[in-house]
C-alpha cells in the first residue's frame, strides 16, 4: 500500500456524447415534460395554490385589459379572485394545450406511461399530487 503522502486517486469519469449542458437540460418535447414546465410556471409566477391550481379549466384563461389572466376562480375561503398571467407563463400553457390537444376542460390533466393525455381528468387525481 503507497504511503499516505503519496496515494493520489484518480478520477474515472467517462466523457459524455453531448455537452453537459445537455445532460442537465430537461427535454421538453415529452408531453409530461411540458405539462409540468407549464405547471411549475403557473404555481411560481402567478402564486396559486395547489388546490386552485388543480381547479383551473380553459374558461379561467382569458385576456383582460390588453394582459392575460386567470378570471374568477374560487380561492382561499371561497373568495373569488383573478390572477395576472406573464406572457412567458402563457406561452408555456399554450405549448402544452397544443401537444395535448386540449380545447375545453382542466389545462392540467393526467399523462399515462405511452405519454397519452387522458380526457377530462386532473393531473394525478387532483390536488392531492399536484
Amino acid at each position: 500500500m503507497p504511503t499516505p503522502s503519496r496515494y493520489v486517486p484518480r478520477c474515472r469519469s467517462s466523457p459524455l456524447p453531448f455537452d453537459s449542458h445537455h445532460a442537465r437540460t430537461p427535454n421538453i418535447e415529452t408531453a409530461p415534460r411540458q405539462r409540468d414546465r407549464a405547471l411549475l410556471a403557473v404555481l411560481v409566477t402567478c402564486a396559486l395554490r395547489r388546490g386552485e391550481l388543480s381547479r383551473t379549466n380553459s374558461d379561467h384563461l382569458a385576456m383582460r385589459d390588453d394582459r392575460w389572466v386567470f378570471l374568477d376562480f374560487k380561492g382561499k375561503g371561497n373568495k373569488t379572485r383573478s390572477v395576472a398571467v406573464p406572457l412567458w407563463v402563457k406561452q408555456e400553457i399554450d405549448g402544452w394545450l397544443d401537444t395535448a390537444g386540449i380545447q375545453k376542460g382542466p389545462i392540467f390533466r393526467r399523462v399515462l406511461a405511452n405519454g397519452r393525455v387522458t380526457a377530462n381528468q386532473q393531473a394525478h387525481g387532483g390536488e392531492s399530487c399536484v
